[in-house]
């Protein structure tokens, strides 16, 4: 391990440098599958924004991206939301707001 100074205080990572992590994130980037690259790729990117609405949106974008298939989505999350007492969209889903 290795031991940094960073504004969050001190951390430890298993990277000598960012020259080594970028690189291992490449490695592991390209082992995955393509809608599994750009699922992880929206999660890094816009997974740490602050405000409920933007992890939300983040969710929904992941879901978007490992689905690839409008019908196939907009079918789960009108399934997802069905309850049986009170049927068709009981439950709310929130796409969210994009950063």
């Amino acid at each position: 391990m290795h031991t940094f100074e960073t504004d969050m205080g001190e951390v430890e990572s298993c990277f000598a440098n960012y020259d080594d992590a970028n690189g291992r994130l490449e490695e592991i980037m390209q082992s995955l599958p393509e809608e599994v690259q750009n699922a992880v790729n929206v999660i890094i990117s816009y997974g740490g924004i602050d405000g409920s609405h933007h992890k939300d949106w983040c969710m929904d974008q992941v879901l978007r991206e490992l689905l690839k298939d409008e019908e196939v989505y907009n079918q789960l999350i009108d399934a997802s939301c069905w309850d049986e007492d009170d049927g068709p969209w009981a439950y709310e889903y929130e796409q969210g707001t994009p950063p």
